[in-house]
């Protein structure tokens, strides 16, 4: 899932942290916190509880270019360069430019060297 793997967008809202192990005490650990956080953001203020760092928040889509020569595209963003690093299509390219540059290897290694000049004596 893409979402899962590059983290939240930039309009994704803070998310605060409860502490919901202990059932019994709900209203107090859960509930009046959430009710408190609510009340300060729908007054415009900070609330008293810190949001939770979320990986990858900070991270913006700059909008660079990359040039991938295996699969001779130009992709503009940070996020939509990493997106296509993992893709299907950008590995199969991988593979087949691995798989050309072995075996214009193995042929360059196969080839007989040519001697180094032709003989020029005659028969006695």
């Amino acid at each position: 899932m893409l979402f899962l793997s590059l983290g939240p967008g930039a309009n994704v809202p803070p998310v605060f942290g409860l502490d919901v192990t202990d059932v019994s005490d709900w209203e107090k650990t859960v509930l009046t916190p959430a009710l408190e956080v609510l009340d300060s953001l729908q007054k415009g203020e900070k609330p008293a509880l810190e949001p939770i760092r979320v990986e990858g928040a900070e991270r913006s889509n700059k909008r660079s270019r990359h040039e991938c020569e295996p699969c001779a595209r130009v992709i503009i963003g940070e996020l939509e360069w990493a997106v296509h690093l993992k893709s299907k299509s950008h590995q199969h390219h991988l593979k087949k430019k691995r798989k050309s540059e072995l075996a214009a290897q193995q042929h360059q290694a196969s080839a007989s060297p040519c001697d180094a000049s032709p003989s020029t004596e005659s028969p006695s």
